[in-house]
Protein backbone atom coordinates (compact mmCIF):
# COMPACT_ATOMS: atom_id res chain seq x y z
CA UNK A 1 0.00 0.00 0.00
CA UNK A 2 1.28 3.39 -1.00
CA UNK A 3 0.64 6.67 0.01
CA UNK A 4 -0.36 8.88 -2.91
CA UNK A 5 1.35 12.08 -1.55
CA UNK A 6 4.50 10.97 -1.99
CA UNK A 7 4.33 7.81 -4.43
CA UNK A 8 2.52 7.06 -7.72
CA UNK A 9 0.31 4.11 -6.68
CA UNK A 10 1.59 1.37 -9.12
CA UNK A 11 -0.64 -2.31 -9.98
CA UNK A 12 0.37 -5.03 -12.04
CA UNK A 13 -2.83 -6.43 -13.61
CA UNK A 14 -3.50 -8.37 -16.38
CA UNK A 15 -6.45 -8.30 -18.62
CA UNK A 16 -9.27 -5.76 -19.17
CA UNK A 17 -11.82 -6.48 -16.48
CA UNK A 18 -10.60 -5.17 -12.63
CA UNK A 19 -11.65 -4.38 -9.77
CA UNK A 20 -9.93 -1.56 -7.77
CA UNK A 21 -10.43 -0.28 -4.22
CA UNK A 22 -9.76 3.04 -3.38
CA UNK A 23 -9.97 4.29 -0.21
CA UNK A 24 -8.75 8.11 1.35
CA UNK A 25 -4.94 7.39 1.74
CA UNK A 26 -4.46 4.47 -1.25
CA UNK A 27 -5.81 2.65 -2.96
CA UNK A 28 -4.91 -1.56 -3.01
CA UNK A 29 -5.95 -4.68 -4.92
CA UNK A 30 -6.32 -4.85 -8.50
CA UNK A 31 -7.48 -8.26 -9.95
CA UNK A 32 -8.97 -9.74 -12.66
CA UNK A 33 -12.27 -11.55 -12.06
CA UNK A 34 -13.81 -14.21 -13.81
CA UNK A 35 -17.08 -16.30 -14.12
CA UNK A 36 -16.64 -18.31 -10.97
CA UNK A 37 -19.50 -18.23 -8.70
CA UNK A 38 -23.52 -20.02 -8.95
CA UNK A 39 -26.09 -17.42 -9.99
CA UNK A 40 -27.98 -18.34 -6.57
CA UNK A 41 -25.12 -16.71 -4.85
CA UNK A 42 -25.58 -13.54 -7.57
CA UNK A 43 -28.98 -13.33 -6.40
CA UNK A 44 -28.83 -13.90 -2.58
CA UNK A 45 -26.12 -11.21 -2.30
CA UNK A 46 -27.51 -8.67 -4.50
CA UNK A 47 -30.37 -7.09 -3.28
CA UNK A 48 -33.49 -6.18 -4.91
CA UNK A 49 -34.40 -3.00 -2.96
CA UNK A 50 -32.29 0.13 -3.05
CA UNK A 51 -31.25 1.68 0.77
CA UNK A 52 -29.97 4.23 2.19
CA UNK A 53 -26.44 4.13 3.92
CA UNK A 54 -26.35 3.87 7.49
CA UNK A 55 -25.33 7.19 9.92
CA UNK A 56 -26.60 9.50 6.88
CA UNK A 57 -29.04 12.15 8.31
CA UNK A 58 -32.09 13.26 5.98
CA UNK A 59 -30.02 16.42 6.09
CA UNK A 60 -27.43 15.00 4.18
CA UNK A 61 -28.87 13.39 1.60
CA UNK A 62 -31.53 13.89 -1.09
CA UNK A 63 -33.58 10.96 -2.17
CA UNK A 64 -34.75 11.29 -5.66
CA UNK A 65 -38.75 10.98 -7.13
CA UNK A 66 -39.15 7.17 -8.88
CA UNK A 67 -41.82 9.31 -11.00
CA UNK A 68 -40.10 12.05 -12.19
CA UNK A 69 -38.37 12.71 -14.69
CA UNK A 70 -34.62 12.37 -13.12
CA UNK A 71 -32.40 15.12 -15.12
CA UNK A 72 -35.06 17.64 -13.99
CA UNK A 73 -34.76 16.40 -10.27
CA UNK A 74 -30.99 16.61 -10.42
CA UNK A 75 -30.78 19.79 -12.42
CA UNK A 76 -32.44 21.55 -9.21
CA UNK A 77 -29.48 20.78 -6.66
CA UNK A 78 -27.30 23.25 -6.03
CA UNK A 79 -24.25 20.87 -5.61
CA UNK A 80 -21.60 19.76 -8.12
CA UNK A 81 -21.59 16.29 -9.09
CA UNK A 82 -18.58 13.47 -7.77
CA UNK A 83 -18.03 12.94 -11.37
CA UNK A 84 -18.67 16.54 -12.53
CA UNK A 85 -15.63 17.27 -10.34
CA UNK A 86 -13.54 14.82 -12.71
CA UNK A 87 -14.42 16.53 -15.74
CA UNK A 88 -13.16 19.67 -13.92
CA UNK A 89 -9.92 18.67 -13.38
CA UNK A 90 -9.45 16.88 -17.41
CA UNK A 91 -10.59 19.47 -19.01
CA UNK A 92 -12.27 18.71 -22.54
CA UNK A 93 -15.94 18.42 -23.58
CA UNK A 94 -16.88 17.16 -20.33
CA UNK A 95 -15.99 20.11 -18.84
CA UNK A 96 -17.20 22.70 -21.69
CA UNK A 97 -20.88 21.33 -21.24
CA UNK A 98 -20.29 21.30 -17.54
CA UNK A 99 -19.55 25.05 -17.87
CA UNK A 100 -22.29 25.82 -19.93
CA UNK A 101 -24.93 24.08 -17.70
CA UNK A 102 -23.99 25.93 -14.69
CA UNK A 103 -24.05 29.37 -16.64
CA UNK A 104 -27.28 28.71 -17.65
CA UNK A 105 -28.96 27.10 -14.54
CA UNK A 106 -27.94 30.82 -12.50
CA UNK A 107 -30.75 32.16 -14.95
CA UNK A 108 -33.00 29.16 -14.70
CA UNK A 109 -32.19 27.39 -17.65
CA UNK A 110 -30.48 24.54 -18.65
CA UNK A 111 -29.50 22.27 -21.36
CA UNK A 112 -32.02 20.14 -22.81
CA UNK A 113 -31.16 16.38 -21.79
CA UNK A 114 -31.65 13.41 -24.29
CA UNK A 115 -30.79 9.98 -23.58
CA UNK A 116 -29.14 8.48 -26.26
CA UNK A 117 -27.76 5.25 -27.13
CA UNK A 118 -24.22 5.60 -25.39
CA UNK A 119 -26.45 6.03 -21.56
CA UNK A 120 -28.84 3.43 -22.47
CA UNK A 121 -25.41 1.16 -23.37
CA UNK A 122 -24.19 2.16 -20.25
CA UNK A 123 -27.13 1.31 -18.14
CA UNK A 124 -27.56 -1.58 -19.44
CA UNK A 125 -24.06 -2.74 -18.59
CA UNK A 126 -24.00 -1.18 -15.24
CA UNK A 127 -26.43 -4.02 -14.53
CA UNK A 128 -24.13 -6.76 -15.64
CA UNK A 129 -21.02 -4.91 -13.71
CA UNK A 130 -23.08 -5.83 -10.38
CA UNK A 131 -23.89 -8.89 -11.49
CA UNK A 132 -19.86 -9.42 -12.43
CA UNK A 133 -18.92 -8.61 -9.12
CA UNK A 134 -20.97 -10.47 -7.17
CA UNK A 135 -19.78 -13.54 -9.25
CA UNK A 136 -16.36 -12.27 -8.98
CA UNK A 137 -16.01 -11.10 -5.18
CA UNK A 138 -19.64 -12.84 -3.61
CA UNK A 139 -17.36 -14.78 -1.27
CA UNK A 140 -16.04 -11.43 0.55
CA UNK A 141 -19.53 -9.73 0.44
CA UNK A 142 -22.67 -9.79 3.09
CA UNK A 143 -25.12 -8.13 1.33
CA UNK A 144 -25.43 -5.21 -2.14
CA UNK A 145 -27.49 -2.80 -2.44
CA UNK A 146 -28.13 -0.96 -5.52
CA UNK A 147 -28.86 3.14 -5.68
CA UNK A 148 -31.49 2.64 -7.39
CA UNK A 149 -35.64 2.12 -7.59
CA UNK A 150 -36.87 -1.51 -9.24
CA UNK A 151 -37.56 0.99 -12.35
CA UNK A 152 -33.73 2.06 -12.70
CA UNK A 153 -34.29 5.50 -11.14
CA UNK A 154 -31.65 6.44 -9.03
CA UNK A 155 -32.23 6.68 -5.59
CA UNK A 156 -30.37 8.99 -3.85
CA UNK A 157 -27.68 11.72 -4.12
CA UNK A 158 -25.39 12.06 -0.73
CA UNK A 159 -23.47 15.06 0.59
CA UNK A 160 -22.51 14.42 4.26
CA UNK A 161 -21.58 17.45 6.61
CA UNK A 162 -17.56 18.22 7.07
CA UNK A 163 -17.67 19.25 10.68
CA UNK A 164 -19.87 22.31 10.39
CA UNK A 165 -19.63 23.36 6.74
CA UNK A 166 -21.91 22.16 4.04
CA UNK A 167 -20.26 21.05 1.16
CA UNK A 168 -20.10 21.88 -2.16
CA UNK A 169 -20.55 18.44 -3.95
CA UNK A 170 -22.83 15.82 -4.36
CA UNK A 171 -22.61 12.54 -5.13
CA UNK A 172 -25.01 9.94 -6.59
CA UNK A 173 -23.57 6.57 -6.03
CA UNK A 174 -23.80 3.35 -8.01
CA UNK A 175 -24.20 1.17 -4.73
CA UNK A 176 -22.48 -0.01 -1.60
CA UNK A 177 -22.02 -3.22 0.35
CA UNK A 178 -21.90 -4.77 3.55
CA UNK A 179 -18.34 -7.11 3.66
CA UNK A 180 -17.95 -10.01 5.79
CA UNK A 181 -16.53 -7.93 8.71
CA UNK A 182 -19.44 -6.04 8.99
CA UNK A 183 -17.56 -2.33 7.31
CA UNK A 184 -19.40 -0.73 4.45
CA UNK A 185 -17.64 -0.21 1.27
CA UNK A 186 -18.98 1.72 -1.84
CA UNK A 187 -18.99 0.46 -5.45
CA UNK A 188 -18.59 2.12 -8.40
CA UNK A 189 -19.10 0.51 -11.83
CA UNK A 190 -17.24 1.28 -15.18
CA UNK A 191 -18.79 -0.29 -17.83
CA UNK A 192 -18.32 1.00 -21.63
CA UNK A 193 -17.81 -0.48 -24.72
CA UNK A 194 -16.32 3.20 -25.70
CA UNK A 195 -12.64 3.08 -27.39
CA UNK A 196 -11.15 5.54 -24.65
CA UNK A 197 -12.07 3.17 -21.60
CA UNK A 198 -10.26 0.65 -24.04
CA UNK A 199 -7.67 3.13 -24.66
CA UNK A 200 -7.20 3.80 -21.00
CA UNK A 201 -7.31 0.49 -20.09
CA UNK A 202 -4.10 -0.45 -22.40
CA UNK A 203 -2.23 2.22 -21.58
CA UNK A 204 -2.41 0.96 -17.74
CA UNK A 205 -1.63 -1.95 -18.46
CA UNK A 206 1.42 -0.86 -20.89
CA UNK A 207 2.80 1.19 -17.67
CA UNK A 208 1.28 0.29 -14.68
CA UNK A 209 0.62 3.58 -13.25
CA UNK A 210 -3.44 4.13 -12.54
CA UNK A 211 -2.62 7.86 -12.61
CA UNK A 212 -1.09 8.47 -15.99
CA UNK A 213 -4.64 8.57 -17.96
CA UNK A 214 -6.55 11.00 -17.76
CA UNK A 215 -9.49 9.38 -17.55
CA UNK A 216 -8.37 6.63 -14.63
CA UNK A 217 -7.48 10.02 -12.93
CA UNK A 218 -10.83 11.25 -14.01
CA UNK A 219 -12.54 8.15 -11.79
CA UNK A 220 -10.38 8.14 -9.11
CA UNK A 221 -11.21 11.74 -8.20
CA UNK A 222 -14.94 10.78 -8.67
CA UNK A 223 -14.21 8.20 -5.93
CA UNK A 224 -12.79 10.47 -3.46
CA UNK A 225 -15.11 13.19 -3.62
CA UNK A 226 -18.33 10.07 -3.25
CA UNK A 227 -15.88 9.01 0.14
CA UNK A 228 -16.52 12.48 1.64
CA UNK A 229 -19.80 12.71 0.51
CA UNK A 230 -20.75 9.65 2.34
CA UNK A 231 -18.07 9.35 5.06
CA UNK A 232 -16.80 6.02 4.21
CA UNK A 233 -13.60 4.81 4.14
CA UNK A 234 -13.27 2.68 1.08
CA UNK A 235 -14.68 3.14 -2.86
CA UNK A 236 -14.44 0.12 -4.88
CA UNK A 237 -13.69 0.67 -8.83
CA UNK A 238 -14.98 -2.33 -10.94
CA UNK A 239 -14.00 -2.01 -14.71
Amino acid sequence: MENLSNNNPQENIQGELKMISVNQQSFTGCEIFEEKSSPIKEKSKLSKIGKKLPGISSQECFRFNRNIDFSVQRNKLDKYGASEVGNILVGGAGLKDLMINRVLKYFNMSLPFEENLYMLKGKELENLGFREFVKAYGDNIDILYKNKYANGVDKYNYFKKMGSSETLVGSTIDGWFINNNGDLELLEIKSSDSNYMSSAIAEYNKNGNFLSSKYFFKYYVQAQMQLACTGLEYCNLFF
